[in-house]
């Protein structure tokens, strides 16, 4: 049965040895991309795409800010800096992972609470309607991030309805939905659903959780030069999230549901988020609504606005180092299409075995052609596997030249052998871009 299968990663062998589907994660974007993307240039529209969402994603965040703030206070140029900057910081962040699903997760959880605003509290059966669809296709995108968009359901069931039985019936409903829409939704994936359902429940029993070093955690959290602050953010958006709940739990119809969701959601983004090397993405999906929510109860707490506006600026200042990194790409960096010229240019026959890491995956068309290895498994270069070529990219690898590796000659250099630098200033280990060498094995004696 064809379909989408894994040929970069590792854990597509450890989770489904010797076929390599991709069934251990959530496989919406993934179906989508493979709809929409053309046969030829696959790698430069997927890069095109992606980049796409990460903008979509930051536009609709910053509607629903505009929309919520439009509804509940009046305009101030602190609140303005204040929204200006965060919109910044989230688009950072989404930008720093515009690879992963979670963004279009996030892009789905805000369609939702605008198409909610759109109709009122008082049309219950329609927002419980967007709500349950909202989290059918958000848990089939990213499972993890489907638990996360069930909690806000249930939260704000919770704050619309003025019962606890009214709360626990809505949102029985909202699941009920919810799984219809994913049932739906399983009829266009290509693989066996047991199959699936096993797979990801493997990935989340071998996810490193908690295996993080302190250095690790404060470099995640503080020192990260593509977010930098970020944890002051996430510390600061928790507080702002606390005050909301505090401040409004008058209003709340079911005080003591909404605060068990609220408690839960925020446990689930701790654990998962900062004990998985401090995973950023998996924050994405709840930062519209709750921000948006939390500029509304602090608009009038000008301590409160200066706080976040002041995490987010620190955030934001990563979007401005990657736009002084283009500046330097614009001058010395490799394209993609170099690249893939320069690549072409080689020759590879067909039928060579060979493994690429990285950005280097981007170089060809047909995936079925290499394999994927990568540094964070064993064995690196080769991963264990049998290769008589390796294709190593030079982004984020901190090489400025090509390593050695045992074993393998170096038969082409693209990398780029300086750092990034702006007037003078070094801004960077490794140019970004898609700077590469080729590897070919040595032969036997």
């Amino acid at each position: 049965m064809s379909g989408p299968l894994n040929e970069y990663s590792p854990l597509g062998e450890t989770l489904d040895p010797g076929r390599r589907r991709f069934i251990y994660h959530g496989f919406i974007l993934q179906l989508l991309l493979a709809h929409i993307l053309p046969a030829n240039d696959t790698a430069i529209r997927l890069v095109e795409l992606l980049g796409g969402i990460v903008v979509l994603y930051t536009l609709l965040t910053a509607g629903l800010i505009r929309l919520v703030l439009a509804r509940t206070c009046p305009f101030t140029h602190g609140l303005a800096l204040a929204t200006g900057l965060t919109v910044a910081a989230i688009g950072t962040v989404a930008s720093a992972n515009a690879a992963r699903p979670e963004v279009f997760a996030g892009v789905v959880v805000t369609l939702a609470c605008l198409a909610t605003l759109r109709v009122g509290q008082n049309s219950s059966r329609i927002a419980i309607l967007f709500h349950g669809v909202a989290v059918g296709v958000i848990g089939l995108t990213s499972p993890l991030s489907g638990v996360m968009a069930a909690f806000l359901a249930v939260m704000y069931q919770a704050w619309a309805n003025g019962s606890i039985w009214r709360t626990i019936i809505s949102s029985a409903v909202v699941g009920g939905i919810a799984v219809a829409t994913a049932g739906a939704l399983f009829t266009f994936f290509p693989f066996p659903v047991p199959d699936w359902v096993t797979a990801v429940r493997a990935h989340g029993r071998i996810a490193p959780y908690g295996t993080i070093s302190p250095g690790g955690m404060v470099y995640g959290l503080v020192a990260n030069p593509i977010l930098p602050g970020f944890g002051g953010f996430v510390a600061v958006g928790f507080a702002v999230g606390c005050r909301t709940v505090l401040r409004w739990r008058g209003a709340i119809g079911s005080p003591w549901l909404f605060a068990t969701a609220f408690f839960g959601l925020s446990v689930l983004l701790l654990a998962t988020s900062l004990g998985i090397g401090a995973k950023h993405y998996n924050f994405l999906p709840v930062i519209p609504p709750m921000i948006a929510v939390g500029f509304a109860t602090l608009a009038d707490r000008p301590r409160w606005l200066l706080a976040l506006g002041g995490a987010a600026g620190v955030v934001s200042m990563g979007l401005v180092r990657s736009a002084l990194v283009c500046v330097a790409f614009q001058s010395d960096g490799v394209s993609l299409r170099e690249a893939r010229a320069a690549f072409a240019a080689i020759g590879l026959s067909p039928e060579v075995s060979v493994g690429c890491d990285g950005s280097a995956f981007y170089l060809i068309d047909d995936y079925h052609a290499a394999r994927g290895i990568r540094r964070d498994w064993p064995n690196y270069p080769t991963n264990g596997l049998n290769l008589d070529y390796l294709v190593i990219g030079q982004q984020a690898s901190g090489w400025i030249t090509p390593p050695s590796f045992e074993g393998y000659d170096l038969i082409a250099n693209h990398f780029v052998e300086h750092p990034p630098r702006v007037l003078g200033i070094r801004i960077g280990n490794t140019m970004p871009g898609y700077g590469f060498a080729v590897y070919k094995r040595m032969s036997r004696q």
